[in-house]
């Protein structure tokens, strides 16, 4: 239950977070949970006032605190190889975080927004899977060292 707790509120302090610093860059001086330009975030606040707005922005921002927090249990499968490790938890947080940034309201649905949402998703988990590689890597050789003491 603490995890779930923590997970929720890891994805709610980085949506506001994010939010602000969205909306402090392009909108002039107003607050916008969601981009109010983009076809979610059109839908949204044609349909609900603010305070319903930023509600479901919450919850959304919950569930993807949720999945990137129970997403990496994919990597205590020790009867994986790391490949397929790294395969099935690409997948499963593309497959499931796409739909979720897509009703957050960060990106039109067109061909072209998805492909770039796509690369950049690419380009930021390939970095972070780099950096996350090199650590262990690193920790590894530092835990042989001392064995060998």
């Amino acid at each position: 239950m603490k995890k779930l707790i923590h997970a929720i509120q890891t994805g709610v302090l980085i949506g506001v977070i994010l939010s602000i610093i969205t909306s402090l860059i392009f909108s002039k001086g107003d607050y916008y949970p969601m981009n109010p330009v983009s076809f979610m975030g059109e839908v949204y606040y044609e349909r609900f006032n603010e305070t319903i707005v930023m509600i479901i922005a919450v919850v959304l921002w919950a569930f993807i605190g949720i999945l990137f927090t129970y997403g990496n249990n994919i990597f205590t499968k020790t009867d994986w190889s790391f490949t397929k490790q790294t395969i099935v938890h690409f997948l499963v947080m593309l497959l499931l975080f796409l739909p979720l940034a897509f009703l957050a309201g960060w990106f039109p649905i067109n061909v072209g927004s998805i492909v770039s949402f796509i690369i950049i998703f690419i380009v930021i988990y390939v970095a972070m899977w780099i950096g996350t590689y090199q650590r262990n890597k690193h920790l590894v050789t530092e835990i042989n060292n001392d064995l060998k003491k």
